[in-house]
């Protein structure tokens, strides 16, 4: 089997010719384009592998940031809503109200209280 024209009739013999020799030569044949499509395989996959692991990094920062809105969320249902500073506005518009009534109930215990204590001082002087 040293001619092309021996391994072709070798290559078309019935399965019940065939050697070991014809399948040595068939592995031979076969290897180089094996460790060229294996060459390939690692050439393409090298970019595959680095975007495998940006992409691993972007899913971690995604979960980080996922739980850093969901703690945002939680803060911010807990937040005074407008209805509820509306209803403190009125309520201290009440109180502001109900404090001028009572500055105005107390001026006469203030006018009271300034002669007392004028009294008290005319007296300690005598």
């Amino acid at each position: 089997m040293n001619t092309p024209a021996d391994v072709a009739q070798a290559v078309a013999a019935a399965p019940a010719d065939t050697s070991v020799q014809v399948l040595n030569l068939w592995a031979l044949v076969l290897l180089p384009f094996t460790n060229l499509g294996a060459t390939f395989w690692n050439i393409l996959s090298g970019p595959s592998k680095r975007n495998e692991a940006a992409l691993k990094a972007q899913a971690e920062s995604l979960t980080r940031l996922d739980q850093r809105v969901s703690v945002l969320e939680v803060a911010q249902r807990d937040m005074p809503k407008q209805n509820d500073f509306h209803e403190l506005e009125m309520t201290m518009t009440e109180l502001r109200g109900a404090m001028n009534v009572l500055t105005e109930r107390l001026k006469p215990l203030e006018a009271v209280t300034e002669r007392m204590q004028s009294w008290a001082m005319e007296q300690g002087k005598k």
